[in-house]
């Protein structure tokens, strides 16, 4: 895959902190035309360079009082079995498969300390899940990726 060009990075670094962003206002800033801008990030989503545009929610303002973390060791027979059931369970957010003694990672969210409790259930019942260990987060916060100091020009590949 080809690098990212200076104008693709700058663009990047406008959706990154707001994928709400008009193409107009980045068009303005950049100055290019916002069909140049519209263009570009249709390319960049057609090389899979960006996936998706997301919202992010508060999931306690919506009853998701609690999340929780589990690791689970699978049969390593069955791992990618269980990381692809785990992944579709409601209430997950996130499922890695890790190299460790416990190779599934799991982000998933609950409502009450029961729903966290029947999640763990559900989990350490799945053929395959040979021991299970969950954390739940005193306290959770994200924030989106700002690509604008973090990465560098030459670290997203691009030309010379």
């Amino acid at each position: 895959m080809q690098g990212l060009d200076p104008m693709d990075v700058k663009i990047l670094r406008f959706l990154s902190a707001d994928a709400r962003t008009p193409f107009s206002h980045i068009a303005r800033n950049l100055n290019i035309s916002d069909v140049a801008v519209k263009k570009r990030v249709e390319k960049l989503v057609q090389r899979g360079i960006i996936r998706s545009f997301r919202v992010d929610i508060d999931l306690k303002k919506i009853g998701y009082e609690y999340t929780v973390f589990f690791e689970i060791k699978p049969d390593p027979a069955m791992a990618n079995n269980v990381f692809q059931r785990v992944l579709g369970l409601p209430n997950v957010l996130e499922a890695h498969l890790l190299v460790g003694d416990y190779p599934i990672l799991v982000k998933a969210v609950a409502t009450s300390m029961d729903e966290v409790r029947t999640l763990a259930d559900t989990i350490g019942r799945m053929d395959g899940v040979l021991d299970m260990k969950s954390s739940v987060a005193l306290e959770s916060e994200s924030k989106p990726i700002d690509i604008s100091d973090r990465i560098s020009q030459r670290s997203l590949g691009a030309r010379r």
